[in-house]
């Protein structure tokens, strides 16, 4: 290649993936690909004491879940064999493909807080000829939610009672649940429960916020480094007029699908959910009095009614636990060839093969999957103070041990 302006390389999806490849001018090429990845990224500011004048820290830990590519066009690269190339001129190229992902649940996307994120990306890649420089398209992001269902239903209550002398040892003021684990989009009536509770002693309201709390974490040298983020996905009221000394008063909440993704644990993050209850009384005495209770609240995509509905779904594993990887294959079929796997000495065995036998592969060298191997790469910068602004301000070292177990 080798006029002034460089080739254009877009990838776009339709009603089936395609590659588009449009070149402004005759190019030499030995092969396009198509390539995916997902990725885990910590990325954090930290003040570096022992410093004068201080100093900052850039600490970044890349973990690549898979890397997966597929030839579209062109020669297959060979260890024992130089690949050839091919011209192509002006005009637009169309390469459709196909992706099967595993029966895997990678974490979901996400990019809280600043300077963490999880992301799954696919680009385009046309390598030059005889191992001249190449070109590729910018990253594509494409989000990805883990399919999880929500357990059986069951049960439970709050217990939202002040401490008050106004009340005896039998009163009682409870919130009750149907479930532990609610989904996006999902009306949840609730109750609210009094029991003896004094005709002299006033509930004025109870008020409530649902917040999403996501952390990163990152090991240190010496201890460990965590950022946090707090949204509040809603917040109402209950106004209460109790007439009686027990009663059950019905409420509900309706779980936005904004703002909200499953609960999940990775390497540097966790999301979890709670709701806070916040309980306004005037006791016998008219003094007005405010309790705060939380009650943790567990987040998934499908409720417990797809588990026997939905193909294979018992069958899912644990990125931390399979080592699949997802599968290109040619879109004319409806899914990929009798899979391969390949050790690390490039033998293959059928999956459905008796144990120890081994064979030389009868499929093409791109429908042999590798197993999945996560990756790290951990790298860190002295910087000078102000400058990463997009991580916020520096943040302090924990010592090792805090009594939490991540």
């Amino acid at each position: 290649m080798h006029d002034n302006k460089p080739a254009e390389l877009s990838i776009h999806f339709e009603r089936a993936s395609n590659l588009v490849l449009r070149p402004n001018m005759i190019i030499r090429a030995s092969r396009i690909r198509v390539r995916f990845q997902g990725e885990e990224i910590a990325r954090v500011k930290v003040q570096e004491a022992i410093q004068v004048p201080k100093l900052e820290r850039v600490d970044q830990a890349i973990i690549t879940y898979f890397d997966v590519d597929f030839k579209l066009w062109g020669t297959e690269q060979s260890a024992y064999q130089f690949s050839t190339w091919e011209t192509l001129e002006v005009g637009e190229y169309i390469y459709p493909f196909a992706l099967k992902f595993p029966n895997v649940n990678f974490p979901p996307s996400t990019d809280e807080p600043a300077g963490f994120r999880i992301q799954y990306k696919w680009s385009a890649h046309l390598d030059g000829a005889s191992f001249q420089p190449g070109t590729r398209s910018r990253m594509y992001i494409t989000p990805y939610r883990p399919i999880i269902c929500s357990p059986p239903i069951k049960d439970w209550s709050l217990n939202i009672t002040p401490r008050s002398q106004s009340l005896s040892q039998d009163a009682k003021i409870l919130i009750h649940f149907p479930s532990k684990v609610f989904c996006p989009d999902e009306d949840v009536q609730l109750h609210l429960v009094t029991d003896n509770i004094p005709r002299n002693f006033t509930i004025r309201s109870v008020s409530y916020r649902l917040h999403k709390y996501t952390i990163g974490y990152m090991t240190q040298h010496k201890g460990y480094v965590k950022k946090s983020k707090m949204i509040t996905i809603l917040e109402s009221f209950l106004a209460v007029q109790l007439s009686t000394e027990s009663e059950r008063i019905p409420f509900h909440i309706h779980i936005p699908t904004t703002l909200v993704s499953p609960s999940f644990k990775s390497r540097h993050l966790n999301v979890y959910y709670e709701i806070i209850f916040v309980l306004q009384y005037v006791d016998s005495k008219g003094i007005a009095g405010m309790a705060e209770f939380a009650a943790p609240v567990g987040i998934t995509n499908l409720s417990n009614d797809h588990l026997l509905h939905v193909p294979n779904l018992t069958s899912v594993q644990s990125y931390m636990d399979s080592k699949e990887a997802p599968c290109f294959f040619d879109p004319v079929l409806d899914a990929p060839p009798t899979m391969r796997y390949s050790d690390n000495d490039g033998n293959t065995s059928p999956m459905n093969s008796p144990p120890c036998y081994f064979s030389l592969s009868d499929l093409p060298a791109q429908f042999i999957q590798k197993e999945r191997e996560e990756r790290t790469v951990f790298s860190s910068r002295i910087i000078q103070p102000g400058m990463a602004n997009e991580l916020g301000n520096p943040i302090s070292v924990y010592p090792e041990y805090n009594g939490c177990d991540w």
